[in-house]
């Protein structure tokens, strides 16, 4: 199977890529330190957590995620990197028992924008999974390969919650408005898998990705949009 797209990103990016994005657009949004001083050029923003990919059918991988994003100023930056953890994915449906063996994202960076709520990653976001030991299906074997793309995803702001983000579907707060400090993103956005199976079958259901991710670098609260 393929999965085109996903961040995990989401994660996290899908994750930690959120935080950064920052896009004057509609109603303006700059992301700032608590201090009111605006983001500068080239500061990283490291994020960490959860992220899943599945289609209606329940078909889909759940991993525990890192990504990075690259500010170019309050307004606007770039993922850089997001990896998702191999030894943490658990598979469902066609997916079961699936080991991903290989990652890789064919075309970040992934540019980020800020608006006055979220922040945006958009443009060809394309993952390409390579999986062993899946569950075999019958008449098409066993899942080879996934390729995800989603032409965006938006990272949510979260605020302090009870509990920080595992590769669990915990729950790091709700939704931080503006001038309240980030300590993660929730991500999501709709996409398509491209998924290869051992006989040759190939499908390529709409997907939904989710997750949440939780800013190690700097520390958790440390920037807000303004």
């Amino acid at each position: 199977m393929r999965f085109k797209r996903s961040i995990i990103a989401f994660a996290a990016a899908a994750l930690a890529t959120c935080a950064f994005a920052s896009s004057a657009m509609a109603n303006g949004g700059v992301l700032k330190d608590t201090n009111g001083e605006e983001i500068t050029n080239g500061t990283q923003l490291h994020a960490v957590g959860w992220a899943k990919f599945e289609d209606e059918g329940g078909n889909g991988l759940e991993c525990h995620v890192t990504a990075i994003i690259e500010a170019e100023n309050g307004e606007t930056g770039h993922v850089t990197n997001f990896t998702p953890e191999t030894e943490s994915c658990v598979g469902t449906g066609v997916f079961n028992e699936c080991i991903l063996v290989g990652h890789e994202n064919t075309n970040l960076p992934w540019h980020v924008t800020t608006t006055a709520s979220d922040f945006d990653v958009t443009g060809n976001i394309v993952i390409h999974n390579q999986l062993e030991s899946c569950e075999p299906q019958l008449f098409i074997g066993s899942a080879r390969e996934a390729t995800l793309t989603f032409e965006e995803i938006t990272l949510t702001p979260l605020e302090e919650g009870e509990r920080k983000v595992t590769n669990t579907e915990n729950h790091l707060g709700n939704p931080a408005g503006s001038g309240v400090p980030i300590f993660g993103v929730k991500l999501h956005g709709k996409g398509v898998a491209d998924v290869e199976f051992s006989s040759g079958f190939e499908q390529s259901p709409e997907i939904t990705a989710t997750g949440e991710l939780e800013l190690t670098e700097p520390e958790r609260g440390t920037w807000q949009i303004e």
